[in-house]
This record gives structure tokens, C-alpha cells and sequence, in this order.
């Protein structure tokens, strides 16, 4: 899934998520106009800016200069556990034993809605507002749905290992 934003001021960004690629990779970045953050390979770091991107953009004489910037090292301390099973057993824990949750359903809606946006905005060809428009991104949906040609193919076979799926890029 794929997804394009654009915002008044001039910031651009975009969210780009997949289980279908390979080599895959394991990676956050989050860039705003004071640098980027990657968390990848276990490793959090900050390029940060010198300044303001948008200003640096406004003021630069030239269409395609390099601000500086600088990275560092983002110290963090990595959950005990992560992954599916881990959202399972506490989602299973919170109804047992009144246990915290890692997301209340809000957030699971929000991050749906934000997955449908994206979506929309694909089919679209043009960004869209949160919140969207429910009933448009359902009618496209059945349109594709009614037009679609695609005929999937099923093959037998056995998971041993998700987890190489997710071996660090090279």
C-alpha cells in the first residue's frame, strides 16, 4: 500500500508498507522539516537539519542545494517483546486479568481510516482529507470489485518460519 500526502505549507510524504516484497525490509521513517528519523537494523538515529527545511527551501538561491544536517544516535529502549504474538497475549491478558492494552480500539479505527485514505487516494489519483469520504471510498471499492479481472491462483503449502521474512537488508 502506498499512500501520498501533501500539506499547504509544502511538506510531501508518503507511506509505503508491504508483505509482499523481496528482499524485505524492517524499516520507520518519519521525515518533518526539521530532519528524519529511521528506526532500521535496531538502530534509531536523527539526521537532523540545520534548519527549517521549508525555510531553507524559501531562501536558497539555488532550486536543488543540500542543507546541512547532522545524525545521531536516538537512545531507546526496545520492548521485551514484539510482534503479533505479543499484541495477542495482551490484548488475551487485558481481557483476563484487566491487563493494559498496546492499542485501544480508537487507535486500530484511526490506523484503518488512515490505511483506507491512502487507499482512496490511490484510486483517486489525488490526496485526500481525514476524514475522508466514506461512502465514495465504498463505491469505489465495489466498482473494482464489479470490474475486476483478476482470477487468484491457490498453491498448497506450509509455513515454517515467518520470521525470515524479516531478515535485515543488506
Amino acid at each position: 500500500m502506498t499512500g501520498y500526502f501533501e500539506h499547504e505549507n509544502g511538506m510531501v510524504g508518503h507511506f509505503i508498507t508491504t508483505t509482499a516484497e523481496s528482499p524485505g525490509s524492517s524499516r520507520l521513517e518519519i521525515v518533518g522539516e526539521n530532519g528524519r528519523l529511521v528506526f532500521e537494523g535496531g538502530r534509531l538515529a536523527f539526521a537532523r537539519n540545520r534548519s527549517s527545511m521549508l525555510e531553507y527551501i524559501r531562501t536558497s538561491p539555488s532550486a536543488f542545494d543540500r542543507m546541512e544536517y547532522q545524525v545521531e544516535d536516538v537512545p531507546y529502549q526496545p520492548a521485551a517483546s514484539v510482534g503479533h504474538a505479543f499484541v495477542i497475549e495482551a490484548f488475551a491478558n487485558a481481557i483476563l486479568h484487566g491487563g493494559p492494552l498496546i492499542a485501544r480500539a480508537e487507535e486500530g479505527i484511526n490506523s484503518l481510516a488512515l490505511g483506507n485514505a491512502i487507499m482512496l487516494s490511490q484510486f483517486l489519483g489525488k490526496p485526500v482529507d481525514l476524514p475522508f469520504d466514506a461512502d465514495l471510498y465504498e463505491a469505489k471499492l465495489l466498482e473494482m470489485i464489479r470490474t475486476s479481472q483478476f482470477r487468484k491462483e491457490t498453491h498448497e503449502g506450509q509455513v515454517d518460519d515467518f520470521n525470515k521474512s524479516f531478515e535485515p537488508y543488506h
